[in-house]
Parts: structure tokens; sequence; C-alpha cells
């Protein structure tokens, strides 16, 4: 996409008639491109009530923290949490 690098994660601020401003992390605003609506996707954020020894499913191929590859399908048991979550 024109400006915005790839995996970047941007928070939607603002929505109105055909324009979506998002936000980085940085606090930088600006319109989300949606003429290459087909080059990125959109998620809402809720919390996941989650425990150790839970199973969950990898549902699209990905990295995680650490780069380590996910793929769509994997399932993964929860051994626990670090102090940060």
């Amino acid at each position: 996409m024109i400006g915005i690098p790839s995996r970047s994660k941007l928070l939607v601020t603002s929505i109105e008639q055909n324009h979506v401003l998002v936000t980085d992390n940085e606090g930088q605003s600006r319109e989300l491109p949606l003429f290459q609506a087909d080059r990125f996707d959109v998620y809402s954020k809720h919390d996941l009530p989650i425990a150790k020894g839970d199973i969950i499913r990898i549902t699209k191929n990905g990295k995680d923290a650490k780069s380590s590859r996910l793929k769509n399908g994997m399932l993964l048991k929860v051994k626990g949490f670090s102090k940060m979550g």
C-alpha cells in the first residue's frame, strides 16, 4: 500500500463517508487507501478469555512476536503467560 509498510498494525480512529482515518503506534494519522482494499485486512479488536491449558487454532498464516511461523489450521496449547500477558 502507498506509504504504509507491510504488516503494519493501525487503529481506525474515524470513518466519514468514503474516508477512513487510521493512526499508527507513533500517533501519526493518515487516510486508509480504500482503492487498495484488496491489499489489507481489517479486524475488530476485543479481549479473548483464554487460560493455561486451552487449545487455540490459528486461522491465518502469519508470524508470532518472535517471528516463528504460524500456519492456518495449527492447533497450539497455551503453556502460560508472561508478566506482559
